[in-house]
């Protein structure tokens, strides 16, 4: 699946469950932009992730609204269950694997703000 139609899909199922998901909505957006809608999800790395969530200036708070949002793109992918939809982009090879454990580890580094500053 292609980066670009997984978080269409993805923000288009949180929406039809009645979830505002604008910001989320605009991250992905951004994200999707920066990386190419047509690259597979195969494709996309924890280096581009992070990549993205550094961005060109000085740490702000939205470095956190970022993440937040691209880790629970990245968990539902993870955790999603066989099916149709969204709940059919499980992410089952090693590269999705390494970017979940990264984004977790993110997480964990996030409370006190982006590595390096």
């Amino acid at each position: 699946m292609k980066l670009g139609d997984a978080t269409r899909e993805y923000v288009a199922s949180k929406q039809a469950m009645g979830m505002v998901f604008t910001a989320e909505a605009y991250v992905l957006r951004t994200f999707t932009e920066k990386l190419r809608p047509n690259i597979p999800i195969k494709k996309v790395t924890s280096d581009s992730v992070l990549d993205y969530l550094n961005g060109r200036g000085p740490a702000t708070l939205f470095w956190h609204r970022k993440h937040d949002a691209l880790s629970g793109f990245w968990r539902d992918l993870r955790f999603a269950e066989d099916g149709g939809g969204i709940l059919a982009m499980v992410a089952r090879g090693p590269t999705q694997r390494n970017l979940v454990a990264t984004l977790a580890n993110l997480c964990a580094e996030s409370r006190a703000g982006p590595a390096g500053l």
